[in-house]
């Protein structure tokens, strides 16, 4: 077999192997292969001192964005835009080639048909400015689902939750909610004593259980009590049994 010949085309090394393709697609062969050689060049720097043109991740591009750097003359140009065969879109340079109508959208520069998504919901927005659907009386639409519509739990109540997400209110910042909702006084827990035992004379209109507001008491009442004491006369005679007061529960 012959020996393989030199070749001296473009693209070619000396010695009968074919080089490597070119790897960057914008580099430019800048001399002629007589020698066998392949001698690449990269575009040319962006202009000095030209206050119009910046260089950007290695790009050089116009200061003001109206217009387009012309790699050939190395000046920034008038950007013309174009909008043949667009219907919609920009034009390439920042203007728009128009819009779409009312169930349409723009896509790749051409309006075409928006197709509503409604095949796995039941109601709310379609995707193209319509509606799925409208969910009947006492159902609420949740997710594209029409669910039975939650009724808030106030009745009696002054705070705490609602039952549907919501509140029935707040209380001031000298109270608190209670478990039923109701805001009570941040005071005294619920038994503790704010009367001691004592056989002075019950108070008018005082009898066993009988209540009577009292803003210490986290409650919001007091409870007249008795005591399991009992009172004697400087004699040591019993004269009666003590009473007292606790905050209500």
């Amino acid at each position: 077999m012959a020996p393989l010949q030199p070749s001296t085309q473009p693209g070619f090394v000396r010695g009968g192997a074919r080089s490597a393709l070119v790897l960057a697609a914008a580099a430019l062969i800048s001399s002629s292969c007589s020698d066998g050689k392949v001698i690449v060049s990269t575009p040319p720097p962006c202009p000095d001192n030209n206050t119009q043109i910046r260089k950007v991740d290695g790009y050089c591009t116009c200061r003001d964005e109206s217009l387009r750097y012309n790699s050939t003359t190395q000046l920034c140009e008038e950007c013309v835009g174009t909008c043949e065969g667009i219907e919609c879109g920009s034009d390439g340079c920042g203007a728009s080639c128009g819009q779409c109508g009312e169930g349409a959208s723009c896509r790749d520069g051409l309006c075409v048909a928006c197709q509503p998504q409604c095949s796995v919901v039941e109601c709310g927005a379609d995707g193209c400015g319509g509606t799925c659907g409208i969910c009947g009386e006492g159902r609420q639409c949740e997710q594209g689902r029409c669910v039975k519509k939650c009724v808030a739990q106030c009745m009696g109540k002054s705070c705490g939750a609602d039952g549907c997400g919501g509140t029935c209110g707040a209380c001031g910042s000298s109270k608190t909610c209670s478990a039923n909702g109701v805001c009570i006084s941040t005071g005294l827990a619920c038994g503790t004593a704010i009367t001691p035992c004592s056989c002075a004379t019950a108070p008018a209109g005082a009898f066993l259980g009988a209540t009577r507001l009292e803003s210490n008491c986290s409650s919001g009442f007091a409870v007249f009590s008795i005591c399991s004491a009992y009172c004697y006369d400087p004699f040591g005679y019993p004269t009666g049994i003590a009473w007292g007061e606790v905050c209500g529960c």
